[in-house]
């Protein structure tokens, strides 16, 4: 698209107002031989990852509420930093 424009005689800043895109992206493009991939993100590591077995046991033992499992892992680890949110969310997934 941006080697387009530029072939039908369109200058960076023009390309740039046209696309959206900044003129150093745009004069990366132009200069690059290859249409460039995008970069996969690593998958970050979630603050509930230590705790998933305990709470699909928890769920799979009983009636147990998200606030409660919350309470039980903040209880056990005082340093636990992840939200009520996060660990409803997990739950809801789970059933």
């Amino acid at each position: 698209m941006v080697t387009d424009l530029h072939t039908r005689g369109m200058n960076i800043t023009q390309i740039s107002k046209k696309t959206g895109y900044d003129r150093k992206t745009i004069r990366k493009q132009l200069n690059s031989s290859s249409i460039p991939e995008p970069q996969k993100q690593p998958k970050k590591e979630s603050k509930l990852d230590n705790y998933k077995d305990y709470i699909i046991a928890k769920l799979h033992e009983g009636p147990y509420t998200a606030s409660r499992l919350y309470r039980e892992i903040h209880h056990r680890q005082r340093f636990c930093s992840q939200s009520t949110t996060r660990t409803r969310s997990y739950c809801r997934s789970q059933i």
